[in-house]
C-alpha cells in the first residue's frame, strides 16, 4: 500500500516543485533503505529511488553519490545485478548527461544509455 501511495504522489501535478526541496531530507531514508539486509526492502528503495528521479529529473544529481557505494556492492550479487543496471539506467535518462561522470565513478562497469 504504502509503495503504492509513493508512486501516486509523485505522479500528482506539481509534485516536481513540491518534492525537489525536500530531496536533502529523503537522501538519508533512501541511503538506510539501499544498505539495508533485506532484499525486499533494498527492491522497494530501488524502485522508489527511479520513481523520484522521474520526477524530480536532473535535480537528483546532486545527491547522487549518496546512492551509488549501496548500488554498486548490490549490482556484484547475482539477484540484483540486471535490475541495479537497469534502475541506474533510468536515472541516468532522468538525470541527462551530467550524472553520467558520477555514476561511471562509482560504478565503473556501468554502460551508458546517452
Amino acid at each position: 500500500m504504502h509503495i503504492l501511495g509513493f508512486k501516486e504522489l509523485l505522479l500528482v501535478q506539481g509534485s516536481r516543485e513540491k518534492v525537489t526541496p525536500l530531496l536533502g531530507k529523503l537522501v538519508q531514508p533512501f541511503k538506510n533503505a539501499l544498505i539495508h539486509s533485506d532484499d525486499a526492502v533494498f527492491d522497494a528503495a530501488l524502485n522508489a529511488l527511479v520513481q523520484l528521479s522521474q520526477c524530480v529529473g536532473p535535480a537528483l544529481n546532486p545527491h547522487l553519490k549518496q546512492f551509488l557505494m549501496p548500488l554498486s556492492k548490490r549490482m556484484m550479487t547475482k539477484v540484483f545485478r540486471e535490475k541495479v543496471g537497469t534502475a541506474l539506467q533510468s536515472i541516468e535518462m532522468a538525470g541527462g548527461k551530467e550524472c553520467l561522470p558520477t555514476i561511471k565513478a562509482k560504478v565503473p562497469t556501468y554502460s551508458s544509455v546517452l
